[in-house]
């Protein structure tokens, strides 16, 4: 079997094995929850909040006349970035209109501007792992609406091997890395883990 490339941070092989069995059970445990739960069950509505900011994510921040507070950093390890006269402030976590409330707050706390207009822009987010049966696995740029099927494509496709449509997907939770029921369709969010596996017939 050819051997697999590794890259820092990335879940183990047999982890996303251990993933793809845990996928199947909590798909049929989703499919009975929805049978037994009433038409108007808000526990079982989809809905798609703005990506919270993650440690990697690159950002511009401006102050609406203070130029000198402007800045273009990248989201530290720890969830934080660095701005001048601030200092660190935490911003992982948090969309874009609450990480522009939390500078606002600094801002207005340090006594450095009676009433901050802050704007967060995010440069870049933090990429997708593409790995599995493609032609080139590694690291991909995020795109707005990225989907798993075009991630592949960026990969280089899907080699003579691959299970098509049977794409496992990883994203980080607070608990770490969970499994996202998906098929080709399905929008990436930043930092997903994209895994393709191989077919055994």
């Amino acid at each position: 079997m050819r051997a697999e490339p590794t890259w820092p941070g990335f879940p183990s092989r047999s982890r996303l094995r251990h993933h793809r069995r845990s996928r199947s059970l909590a798909v049929a445990l989703l499919m009975l929850a929805g049978c037994s739960a009433g038409p108007h069950d808000a526990s079982l509505l989809v809905t798609h909040d703005p990506l919270p900011l993650a440690s990697g994510d690159r950002v511009s921040v401006a102050v609406f006349g203070q130029d000198a507070l402007a800045a273009e950093t990248t989201i530290a390890n720890d969830g934080t970035v660095v701005l001048p006269l601030v200092g660190r402030v935490h911003l992982a976590g948090l969309d874009r209109e609450n990480a522009e409330q939390a500078i606002a707050d600094r801002l207005r706390s340090a006594g450095l501007v009676v009433d901050p207009r802050v704007t967060v822009d995010v440069v870049k987010y933090r990429p997708v792992y593409v790995l599995g049966e493609v032609g080139k696995p590694g690291t991909y740029d995020y795109a707005n609406n990225m989907t798993v099927i075009q991630a592949i494509a960026l990969a280089g496709g899907y080699t003579y091997r691959a299970k098509v449509g049977e794409a496992t997907v990883l994203r980080r939770g607070s608990n770490g890395d969970v499994p996202v029921d998906a098929d080709d369709t399905t929008r990436l969010e930043p930092g997903d883990v994209v895994d393709v596996p191989e077919r055994w017939y």
